[in-house]
């Protein structure tokens, strides 16, 4: 068990369905059967039976063996060639004396395969839309007075259901992030499941991913090794690096707002962080059985952020930028000049 790396990994992104793992008590998300089931959903959804080249249904083990193949081919140093790791060089002819070759994902899954399986991928039923509008337009032609009604009550709610998901934007529970935060959910709730006590120094910061589309969580950086993609902002153990909560950066943010004040991003973030994952899970049998202490960098630190966290009993350090230094401090206790190290 201590070099199976896959018993701890489905530790965290179960396999079977929780609900059914048999373990009293068993309080995980759900990860593969989800996941499995969504892709699976997508893909009746775009294709057409009958024509081109027929994919057979998605299963569990096609969805870990996908993911075994990433890690894989990132623990043998990773890059933009995983093709190579089937022999592909030129077309679909295949050469097994290529350095990048890997006999393990070779046999594992043909490239076929893994292209299909990249193509149908998902984290999220994002067809919900279809379903409820096809099911509306069934319930027009139901025959009998007893049925049409219940259907024209269940057309009715579904109805609602269309326009909350056509202004779902202008929505507070509206989740711009919900093609990829899934896996993030999970992650951050069975981290808890298996977690007697968390950390009491938490560090906060964001992690950039490179993506060349556009969407709303897409934009473009300075100073980055991506020029353009998608940051999430993460609180993780010092020390350990179990992530606690996620934030997930896009356009539709709302800032907090007090007293007609309204707080910067990043110390927003901060909060909000603190709000879902830390508020209610400090005490006698809880994570933290006092609050946390938190580390961040000047993007997060604020005056207002910092006596938010002294007021409910919560430390805090950081650095801090020029333009934002704490008021109604003396400037001689600043130290400006170049610090050696």
């Amino acid at each position: 068990m201590n070099k199976d790396a896959l018993f701890f990994h489905q530790l965290l992104m179960p396999i079977c369905i929780p609900e059914k793992s048999g373990i009293d008590g068993d309080e995980r998300m759900p990860y593969y059967s989800k996941h499995t089931k969504w892709s699976n959903y997508y893909r009746l959804d775009i294709t057409d039976p009958g024509y081109y080249h027929d994919v057979k249904e998605i299963s569990v083990d096609d969805m870990v063996h996908f993911d075994g193949i990433i890690d894989r081919h990132g623990a043998l140093g990773g890059g933009h060639d995983i093709h190579r790791r089937w022999g592909k060089k030129r077309g679909w002819r295949k050469d097994r004396k290529d350095c990048k070759y890997s006999k393990e994902i070779d046999s594992c899954m043909k490239y076929s395969r893994y292209l299909q399986l990249k193509r149908f991928l998902k984290w999220n039923r994002n067809d919900a839309r279809k379903c409820l509008f096809s099911f509306s337009f069934v319930a027009l032609f139901a025959d009998t007075i007893f049925v049409f009604s219940i259907y024209l009550f269940l057309f009715r709610f579904s109805h609602q259901i269309i326009m909350v998901a056509e202004n779902q934007r202008h929505h507070e529970d509206f989740d711009v992030a919900n093609k990829f935060s899934y896996v993030y959910d999970v992650l951050v709730k069975n981290t808890k499941y298996f977690t007697k006590f968390a950390c009491l120094d938490q560090c906060i910061d964001e992690t950039t991913f490179g993506h060349g589309g556009h969407g709303d969580v897409i934009e473009n950086f300075r100073n980055k090794m991506k020029c353009r993609g998608g940051q999430s902002v993460l609180q993780v153990d010092c020390g350990t690096q179990r992530v606690r909560g996620v934030v997930h950066r896009h356009r539709y943010f709302q800032k907090h707002k007090e007293d007609g004040y309204t707080w910067r991003t990043g110390s927003s973030e901060v909060r909000k962080l603190i709000e879902e994952n830390v508020a209610d899970e400090i005490g006698p049998g809880k994570l933290w059985q006092e609050p946390p202490h938190f580390t961040m960098d000047n993007f997060f630190n604020q005056d207002v952020l910092f006596d938010y966290l002294g007021a409910r009993g919560y430390g805090g350090m950081g650095t801090v930028a020029r333009n934002y230094l704490p008021k109604g401090i003396e400037s001689k206790y600043f130290h400006k000049e170049e610090s050696k190290i």
